[in-house]
């Protein structure tokens, strides 16, 4: 039996979101050894969920490092497959990458963080980006939209499948569990926003939003370079119905996703799928979100996606109250990206590669 070994970006000690999770449900499908490497500010090995973590700092010395612990994995192991997030690991691995899973391609990503990029930067991201994808045995992707925006050609495509996302598994427990609302005798209605603090949040549309409309409170949880800036500008604003959390841990993020009344996703790039979409649904809830990127994949009704301006989201979420109450939020979830089936497809795809 093979063992495989996640090439991530994050420790999941310090920073277990998005990517990270995404690696843990993969990780569930597999029932070998497990070995996950990452970046981290210091050297260290740890467990984490039946997974024997590396982290290696992020230096110039880091391919070197990288390449002696996946030579020394592979002299411990009978068998090594390599599944791969991060575009720098794979560039410099000396082993071929068996599976790459696809979240944004590099050069969309660069290009929508930066409003100019050299032609000489491009040029390198471009040739990374391409360089990767023909050395991967098989490319995952997490939406059409991912796969539209990557620089994939007709020989990499045929080694395309789309696998959509699902919730982190601890958050699809959590929500089978019985809970009650913390906010009984509340008449304002609760708004949660999932979202990383950065400016392709549309964080300031939300507060311009909430002075607009003083019966809702708006519950945003997330850490990002922003948190603090936006922090003071609402106390600065003196806006008493936005509350900015930070980051929460999964137990008191399902709590808030019971509390809330409506998710809000908004959004201006970069979402190659729209996790916390699929999270709302999960624990029943309606959800409205941007009309960008895979948010249009994933949500459950078109009429649900509102335009990035103040005027548009004022009137979806004025609307919102005229939402069926008996929509079955929680089955679309199940149907379509529900942690079962997830593993069924990661699990049918991990045999086609020979990982088990």
């Amino acid at each position: 039996m093979a063992a495989v070994i996640f090439f991530g970006f994050n420790s999941f000690i310090t920073h277990k979101r998005g990517v990270e999770n995404v690696i843990l449900n993969q990780s569930k499908a597999l029932e070998c050894k497990k070995y996950y490497i990452s970046f981290d500010e210091k050297y260290r090995k740890y467990e984490y969920e039946n997974i024997e973590c590396y982290s290696i700092k992020n230096n110039i010395f880091f391919p070197i490092v990288l390449n002696v612990l996946v030579i020394y994995l592979s002299i411990i192991n009978s068998g090594l497959r390599i599944h791969s997030h991060n575009y720098l690991f794979s560039l410099v691995s000396l082993c071929r990458i068996d599976l790459f899973s696809v979240h944004d391609g590099l050069c969309y990503q660069y290009c929508k963080i930066n409003n100019s990029v050299g032609k000489v930067k491009y040029l390198i991201l471009f040739f990374i980006e391409k360089f990767v994808y023909r050395r991967a045995k098989k490319i995952h992707v997490i939406s059409d939209f991912t796969k539209d925006n990557c620089l994939l050609g007709s020989r990499e495509l045929k080694k395309v499948i789309k696998i959509y996302n699902t919730v982190p598994f601890v958050l699809e427990k959590l929500s089978d569990e019985k809970h009650k609302s913390t906010d009984l005798g509340n008449e304002k209605r609760n708004v949660l926003i999932v979202r990383s603090i950065e400016e392709r949040a549309l964080l300031p549309m939300i507060f311009e939003v909430a002075t607009q409309m003083l019966d809702f409170e708006f519950v945003i949880c997330g850490k990002g370079p922003l948190l603090e800036q936006y922090r003071n500008d609402i106390a600065d604003r003196d806006i008493n119905n936005v509350f900015l959390q930070g980051f929460v841990d999964d137990a008191l993020l399902a709590q808030y996703y019971i509390n809330a009344d409506i998710v809000v996703v908004p959004a201006l790039y970069g979402e190659g799928f729209g996790l916390p979409v699929i999270e709302g649904y999960l624990f029943n809830k309606p959800v409205i979100a941007s009309d960008v990127c895979a948010l249009p994949e994933v949500i459950i009704d078109p009429n649900w996606l509102f335009d990035n301006t103040v005027n548009d989201l004022l009137n979806k979420l004025e609307s919102f109250v005229f939402i069926e109450r008996d929509k079955r939020f929680k089955e679309y979830y199940v149907e379509n990206f529900g942690f079962s089936s997830y593993q069924n497809k990661m699990s049918k795809l991990y045999k086609e590669l020979d990982f088990v």
